[in-house]
């Protein structure tokens, strides 16, 4: 049997109650909002402060910890030194500045240099080894790392240290470029050169980028002498980072890329993901270019990057022909 929900008798108020009207929103940050944000503050100065002040001792207790012989506790301090390093840079005035720190840099100079002198082999010292050459593009002070990258980028090392090595370099160069701060480019185009006259096309290839963000005209030089290399994806790179600078002597190298970009990537490429890498920067690279073409040279181009726009598998790509097409017929 299904019972009726039942209703109580209404009871009146006594008159002499004020009637209820809502808070006003003035009440309502009064009472909340204000003291709320009063005691983030606090606790964001505290935060701040507490930060700061531990930051230095945090670093030295950690690259204890990176000499730790028990991997786990090595892998640990590590990551939290990356964790500290960047949280240092987001700090910006108020942090301790340690990837400019001399005691610091220091400190990790010595650790990379004494790990690359025992040149331990197993697989868990050469990824120790790529991770501290890595760490390196988060600091700012190539004068006092460009030394130790220098050696930990020398031929008969573990690969992906000497590519990590060569990246730091890249990294930190495109950093100070952005904050225009002082690069020693002359020291820095000197070693990065030697490295692009490897035997491994993976070091060069890098070198090609790593020049690209130098502006020196010994770093150009060594570009176009580059974009006849026989490997393709070293060409390519040649070809985009001398389009980094303005200079449009990687055009034809740009223009083969685009043109063969309906052949099977196997005949020319690694593998897919290099092809579409090759074919996505020699778009970006011809958009920066345009402005140098003479009128003849943008319709050949269209002509090229019109099978693209219509029909490349990768859509994203597709997009960015269509992009390019636009900028090539001087509409937006």
């Amino acid at each position: 049997m299904t019972s009726e929900p039942t209703h109580s008798a209404e009871i009146p108020f006594p008159e002499d109650l004020p009637p209820v009207r809502p808070p006003s929103v003035g009440f309502i940050v009064q009472l909340f909002v204000v003291p709320g944000l009063i005691v983030a503050a606090i606790v964001g100065i505290w935060l701040l402060f507490g930060r700061v002040a531990t930051a230095e001792q945090d670093w030295r207790r950690l690259v204890v910890e990176l000499q730790h012989p028990n991997e786990h506790r090595r892998w640990r301090g590590a990551m939290g030194l990356a964790q500290i390093l960047k949280a240092d840079q987001e700090l910006g005035d108020k942090g301790q500045h340690l990837s400019d720190d001399p005691e610091f840099v220091s400190v990790m100079t010595n650790l990379l240099e004494s790990e690359l002198e025992k040149n331990g082999q197993r697989p868990e010292d050469l990824q120790f080894q790529s991770f501290l050459a890595q760490t390196f593009g988060l600091l700012d002070s190539p004068d006092a790392v460009l030394p130790i990258l220098s050696q930990a980028m020398r031929p008969g090392l573990d690969r992906e240290v000497r590519k990590n090595a060569l990246l730091s370099i890249a990294i930190m160069v495109d950093r100070l470029n952005r904050r225009k701060q002082p690069i020693p480019t002359a020291k820095i185009t000197a070693e990065v050169v030697g490295v692009s006259q490897d035997a491994d096309a993976l070091m060069r290839l890098t070198a090609a980028y790593t020049l690209g963000l130098i502006d020196d005209a010994d770093a150009r030089n060594r570009l176009k002498v580059m974009l006849g290399d026989e490997s393709l994806d070293v060409r390519v790179n040649a070809a985009v980072a001398l389009a980094r600078h303005n200079d449009r002597s990687g055009l034809a190298v740009l223009q083969d890329v685009l043109a063969t970009a309906d052949k099977p990537f196997a005949s020319r490429y690694s593998d897919e993901l290099s092809q579409f890498l090759a074919v996505k920067n020699s778009l970006l690279a011809l958009n920066q270019l345009i402005p140098l073409l003479i009128d003849s040279e943008k319709t050949e181009l269209q002509s090229v990057v019109k099978p693209i726009s219509d029909s490349f598998r990768e859509p994203g790509i597709r997009v960015a022909a269509q992009s390019t097409l636009h900028q090539l017929a001087g509409t937006k």
